[in-house]
């Protein structure tokens, strides 16, 4: 007995045995907190795992909040601040005030992997880049950069000290004083040999001009591009149609097509054959960008938000299913861009109305897509005859069995679903639909449970349903009420009854 006490005693005090234990709480900060006073090897770890992200804020809401700039600043005397930097692998700065916190202090971050840096002041111009060089360190392989003033000088720092720098993200929507060059961009991402993704697709238009382009053709790493336009004029020896002008490893590809670029996208399809991910931000009528999504064989995800006024037509949509058969996803807009869903957007902001897509558009769809694991429509329509139906919902279904995450700007009748087939959606997780609305007879509540229990038998897996609103007054809603009483019962479900649906915010 004795023997086996001493051997599990042994065990505890092996730090991988250790770590792969405590990594089980590394969302949960209040726990690992206590398990630094077990003894100097917990001790170790946990301290290992909650501060291996420091000021990240959006880390999700199953996730533990992660200690901020301001926890860090207040560790005294320096040599123990510094001793918890050493595991910092994130950090996020927002401004200068988190800044000027660790300036003074002369802290380094040896094992930084992740940096994201933005201000929230309209004072960009200030912002001192210098405060950013501790930072910069051949450690680093992520690193994003929202509405912070660069230069050429400052990018070439970037060049010289991150050269395994292999994520880079800019976003310099409302800095028309930039004062960075095509010439010094070209040069970057020619000397970036690591480099695989690079998103500057809300970047200022006038630096990615051909040059830019040429230095993309050398890339071998680059496997996702996003840009904010395309040229409107090419060199001689370098127009699209050649397959010159992009990464030969290209597989993800975000741009926005504006009226101006709308006309050249067809020239890039097959530059674009290897493609499998796709988002397009529109800003022009989409007909052209959904014939440029045809032509990419590989497609597998197709995202698509919106600027301004567009109009879906159902003829273009029939057309993108048919060539598209082997799409799995199809978001538009996107419930989610990068794995975190967006839940703050008012259903109707980025909305594009209907042009003719009914439910037998959406059948037509549905039978040409078979893979479908995700499926987003939502358009906005005045007309109540062409509003999208639970029809749609049960040709989605019926045809498509591996859907996980369905939304459509539909009015359902859930009494009408459930009985139409059973076990109809055997993989949904999660479900958005525009209104609720049923017959005006009134359910009882004896009722109520067994359209719910039908409900769920067609959905076991659902653990998300979110419903914009309902055409019933408060009290006669007994199926909705049901519905939301057994997911609110069970652990890790969610049920949102609200006019905020979660679209994506740009």
């Amino acid at each position: 007995m004795s023997s086996s006490t001493h051997a599990a005693e042994h065990v505890l005090r092996l730090s991988e045995l250790v770590t792969t234990i405590l990594s089980f709480l590394e969302n949960d900060p209040s726990t690992l907190n206590a398990c630094v006073r077990v003894n100097k090897l917990w001790a170790k770890v946990s301290v290992m795992l909650m501060w291996k992200r420091c000021g990240l804020i959006n880390t999700g809401p199953q996730q533990g909040q992660p200690p901020a700039i301001q926890d860090l600043a207040s560790i005294s005397p320096s040599h123990r601040l510094q001793y918890y930097a050493n595991h910092i692998l994130e950090l996020e700065f927002k401004d200068n005030l988190t800044y000027d916190l660790l300036d003074s202090r002369t802290i380094k971050f040896p094992h930084l992997w992740k940096l994201f840096v933005h201000t929230t002041t309209p004072n960009y111009a200030n912002f001192d880049l210098n405060l950013l060089q501790p930072y910069l360190q051949p450690n680093l392989r992520r690193l994003s950069l929202h509405e912070i003033r660069l230069s050429d000088v400052f990018l070439l720092r970037m060049q010289i000290k991150c050269p395994a720098l292999t994520y880079l993200e800019i976003k310099l929507t409302s800095m028309p004083d930039n004062t960075l060059s095509t010439e010094r961009i070209a040069a970057f991402v020619d000397a970036m040999r690591y480099l695989e993704e690079l998103d500057v697709c809300n970047s200022t238009y006038e630096f990615w001009e051909a040059n830019v382009f040429e230095a993309f053709t050398r890339h071998q790493r680059l496997k996702a591009l996003g840009l904010p336009c395309l040229p409107e004029k090419w060199p001689q020896g370098l127009e699209p149609y050649q397959s010159k002008c992009f990464p030969p490893n290209l597989s993800s590809f975000t741009v926005k097509v504006n009226k101006h670029t709308a006309p050249a996208l067809n020239t890039f399809s097959f530059a674009l054959r290897n493609v499998v991910h796709l988002h397009l931000i529109l800003g022009w009528r989409p007909g052209h960008a959904l014939k440029l999504a045809t032509q990419a064989t590989q497609l597998k995800s197709l995202r698509m938000s919106f600027q301004g006024n567009i109009t879906i037509e159902g003829e273009d949509l029939m057309m993108l299913a048919k060539h598209c058969s082997q799409l799995e996803v199809f978001e538009l807009p996107p419930v989610s861009l990068d794995g975190k869903p967006s839940w703050d957007r008012h259903l109707y902001d980025g909305v594009p109305e209907s042009g003719s897509v009914t439910d037998e558009v959406i059948e037509e769809m549905a039978k040409y897509l078979p893979n479908l694991k995700s499926f987003v429509l939502f358009l906005e329509d005045d007309e109540e005859d062409s509003v999208l139906t639970e029809r749609s919902l049960i040709h989605l279904g019926t045809n498509c069995r591996d859907l996980e995450l369905c939304g459509l700007y539909a009015d359902v009748s859930i009494e009408a679903m459930v009985f139409a087939q059973q076990d109809l959606f055997s993989r949904l997780q999660t479900l958005l639909v525009r209104r609720y609305q049923d017959s005006e007879a009134r359910e009882t509540t004896h009722d109520a449970r067994e359209i719910a229990a039908r409900f769920f038998l067609n959905a076991p897996r659902l653990t998300e349903f979110w419903i914009g609103t309902t055409d019933l007054d408060e009290g006669h809603n007994r199926v909705v009420e049901e519905i939301q009483r057994v997911m609110e019962s069970l652990p890790g479900h969610k049920f949102v009854l609200t006019g905020a649906l979660p679209v994506s915010d740009l």
